[in-house]
């Protein structure tokens, strides 16, 4: 259901505005993230790959994982 919402409202803002919008679906998984949930994309998107406190995961991250992060 969020994730319907958060669609919609791109394409709302869209139709309505002259501004760029961007939207992404994260879908990674890894031994350093073994599940895409929801903020488990953060470290990624800041370069900041430290253990995932939210998922409970201490599986550092591997070459596969910085690459993801550079890009």
């Amino acid at each position: 259901m969020v994730g319907e919402q958060c669609w919609q409202w791109l394409r709302l803002h869209r139709g309505s505005s002259r501004a760029p919008v961007y939207g992404y679906l994260f879908s990674y998984t890894s031994p350093y993230t073994p599940i895409a949930s929801h903020v488990t994309e953060i470290p990624f998107v800041f370069g900041t790959l430290t253990p995932q406190q939210v998922i409970g995961s201490t599986t550092p991250p591997a070459e596969a994982d910085r690459a993801l992060a550079q890009t």
